[in-house]
């Protein structure tokens, strides 16, 4: 690796935006994961799912060096594969931050998405190494970051109410 990659990704661990998605994440998914769990176990229930399912949360998981992830998903260890579409079961909240290596480019995004229906919904922007640690820019995208995890809601209840427990295999 470059002494130049390493300086930028260091830059980018050491700012404030990377610090206060940290925070947030760390604020903020452990509730939404109660809350989560707890609504998914009702569901489970009341679709006669043998099994109950929870979510997990994951924090700063760094992928191919060049991004880094806050992960709340449900745990589908079990019944990973579906054997009718032979792709893999997935229902994830994800936080990320993704350099561009050798551009000094910083995407950052917010989604939420489904292996059970066509719904996804994400906030995508590029991000400047100047706007890294520019305290009003922060402030704007944590706002921004919080109101599309309230939005979250109903969607993710809608979503956990079509997957279609009586298709997931024990693998």
């Amino acid at each position: 690796m470059k002494k130049e990659n390493f300086n930028y990704r260091k830059t980018i661990r050491n700012s404030i935006f990377y610090k206060s998605i940290d925070n947030f994440a760390k604020d903020t998914f452990p509730d939404l994961k109660r809350i989560l769990s707890e609504k998914l176990n009702i569901i489970c229930q009341e679709k006669k799912f043998p099994k109950s399912l929870h979510f997990i949360d994951l924090y700063e998981i760094h992928k191919w060096e060049q991004c880094t992830q806050w992960i709340l998903e449900i745990d589908f260890d079990d019944y990973e594969w579906s054997y009718d579409t032979m792709k893999p079961h997935f229902f994830v909240i994800i936080i990320m931050l993704e350099e561009v290596v050798g551009k000094k480019e910083l995407y950052f995004s917010c989604s939420f998405s489904n292996s059970f229906s066509n719904f996804s919904t994400k906030i995508n922007i590029k991000i400047t190494e100047k706007e890294i640690n520019n305290n009003e820019f922060i402030s704007y995208k944590i706002n921004e970051m919080k109101s599309f995890f309230n939005s979250l809601n109903k969607e993710v209840l809608r979503e956990m109410n079509k997957i279609e427990y009586d298709k997931l295999e024990l693998q």
